[in-house]
């Protein structure tokens, strides 16, 4: 008689029943220039607590790689395995250039170029220019290329998330650094020159514009630039006779150096405001530390509070845009003058045969209605 085998036991499945009491993230620059040198040991770490899921992550920089990793405690003593880092790469910022300087008046143009990460993305960019490029209009992920290995510690065929890219309109702030004057304007995103009119002659003033994108997020303000505008023309009558007068016309000259003492004032009154800020920020850190619950690691509290002092101290730093040599300063070349007179016994003339006035003005029709 045959004897059946006997059968394996039935596998069993166990299920854990343990508890997550809270989730630690880790963020860090991947360069690795950075890894290696420690040039910026930017490195953020956080913990939170059993159903909070989402963080704002702040105080990142401009066109940089990030990694993002995620662990779980268990029963309040255990911690799991880091999760698969995800990639990203933060964009550029804005950036505004000072065209043309007036006495009232100045021309500005903006751009926003992409990420040197991205322009070395041979898979982007067949011609290797930004200008070129063509940038995905949301947010979405570009495979790292074969040159990032060089100079980012990223995985082969590593996928890297971009920022969106697409404007929905742009805001341009012009401030008065002496004056308490402010001019704001919101642009169309098909824009990026404007002139910017209401200024006041031989003034100080620093320019910063943002953008929204199609997600309703506005940008960081770009970086500041200052400028200077022109002095105005002077007037000065020499000579009067029956039937002539010599008029004498020039503008008066604009010595950087005499502005210096007013920006470094200024920059004196920033650092403070700063300083001010920073103390504040170091009490209340230190007041919710204490007051933090007894549940979480002392040392990642510890740490915690230490990534982000570091990261506050290295966002302030003096502006650039305060320093003399970084002020624009209009040029005083000028290709033609308009003179105008006034006076009820004539018209008057002007010998020179280049002085000449544009056909509409209101002085030509008024001498042809006389003749």
């Amino acid at each position: 008689e045959r004897v059946p085998r006997p059968r394996p036991p039935t596998a069993e499945t166990f299920v854990s029943e343990a508890e997550s009491t809270l989730y630690q993230v880790s963020v860090d620059r991947v360069e690795k220039k950075v890894i290696t040198e420690r040039t910026d040991p930017f490195h953020m770490l956080r913990v939170f607590k059993k159903g909070e899921t989402e963080w704002n992550i702040f105080d990142l920089s401009p066109n940089k790689v990030y990694s993002v990793k995620v662990r779980c405690q268990t029963d309040g003593e255990y911690w799991g395995a880091w999760s698969e880092p995800l990639l990203f790469v933060t964009m550029k910022m804005l950036t505004v250039t000072v065209e043309l300087i007036n006495e009232e008046n100045a021309l500005l143009s903006w751009n926003r170029d992409y990420g040197d990460w991205m322009v070395g993305n041979d898979s982007q960019s067949s011609a290797g220019s930004t200008a070129e490029m063509e940038m995905p209009s949301e947010a979405s992920e570009i495979r790292a290329p074969d040159k990032a290995q060089e100079e980012w510690d990223l995985p082969d065929n590593a996928d890297v998330k971009t920022g969106n890219y697409d404007v929905l309109e742009f805001e341009l702030c012009v401030e008065g650094l002496v004056t308490e004057s402010v001019i704001e304007h919101k642009l169309p995103p098909h824009v990026n020159t404007f002139r910017v009119s209401g200024l006041s002659a031989d003034q100080l003033y620093s320019i910063t514009i943002r953008s929204k994108n199609t997600l309703s997020v506005w940008s960081m303000w770009s970086h500041k630039v200052s400028l200077l505008t022109l002095n105005p023309i002077a007037v000065t009558i020499g000579k009067v006779t029956e039937s002539f007068v010599w008029a004498n016309w020039g503008r008066a000259h604009q010595n950087p150096d005499q502005y210096s003492r007013v920006l470094q004032e200024i920059s004196l009154k920033k650092q403070q405001e700063i300083q001010r800020i920073e103390e504040e920020r170091q009490k209340e850190r230190k007041r919710r530390v204490a007051e933090q619950e007894h549940g979480h690691d002392q040392e990642v509290e510890e740490e915690e509070a230490e990534d982000t002092k570091k990261e506050e101290e290295a966002a302030y730093v003096p502006d650039p845009y305060l320093l003399i040599e970084n002020l624009n300063i209009a040029s005083r070349d000028c290709t033609a003058f308009h003179l105008k007179m006034w006076g009820d016994s004539g018209y008057p003339l002007c010998p020179p045969a280049s002085c000449t006035l544009p056909a509409d003005d209101p002085f030509l029709q008024a001498a042809a209605e006389r003749k």
